[in-house]
């Protein structure tokens, strides 16, 4: 494939990751602030409540995480490609780590709303807050979660794979053309005018 047509190819590479970095990084940090479960405990015999989880509560590291990969967004659209490849490792751990801390509360949402449930009820310790949860009930925030990390983590991947043949910004005017000088300072004016005479350009 030629420099000419792999160039489009990979600019819209780039454009993509890109884009769903930031939008999966947006979502990881709004999940942050969303409501993920509705834990039921019983703190006494009979008497029955429902506690909402938020992200934050259950995830800690999330809205740091999130963060992390928006800082990325901008980060890969300016470097050169050696930066590149190593903020697509780091984009790729980020996004292990929201997958990673995601699955975690969802294989036990009752350990993970521990410290809302201990808030709460004032009742401490795992075994003791594992015996007055008896639910918990899903919103779609903790599964929309874990599929931005996986996306994160392919992203971080598809970073590192095609680094080398991302485009790059190139200045203008990043040197003089070859047999030119260029004059630093303004033109005296006597010498100016002895160039025009001779038919030359005194501001070349």
């Amino acid at each position: 494939m030629s420099s000419a047509s792999r160039t489009p190819a990979t600019r819209r590479i780039k454009s993509l990751v890109l884009l769903v970095t930031l939008v999966t990084s947006g979502l990881a940090l709004i999940g942050a602030t969303q409501q993920w479960y509705a834990v039921t405990i019983e703190p006494e015999p009979g008497v029955v409540e429902s506690l909402p989880a938020d992200g934050q509560t259950l995830l800690p590291v999330l809205a740091g995480l999130g963060l992390t990969g928006l800082a990325l967004v901008a980060a890969l659209a300016l470097v050169g490609r050696v930066w590149r490849v190593v903020l697509g490792v780091v984009l790729t751990l980020t996004g292990l780590a929201v997958t990673v801390a995601t699955a975690t509360v969802l294989s036990d949402p009752g350990a993970a709303a521990a410290p809302a449930v201990t808030e709460r009820t004032g009742i401490a310790g795992a075994e003791s807050v594992a015996r007055i949860v008896t639910g918990a009930q899903a919103t779609p925030w903790p599964w929309l979660t874990l599929v931005c990390g996986a996306l994160l983590i392919i992203a971080g991947a598809v970073v590192v794979v095609s680094a080398s043949r991302w485009p790059t910004a190139t200045r203008k005017y990043d040197a003089s053309p070859r047999g030119t000088t260029v004059r630093s300072g303004p033109v005296d004016a006597i010498d100016g005018w002895d160039e025009l005479s001779r038919g030359e350009d005194p501001t070349r």
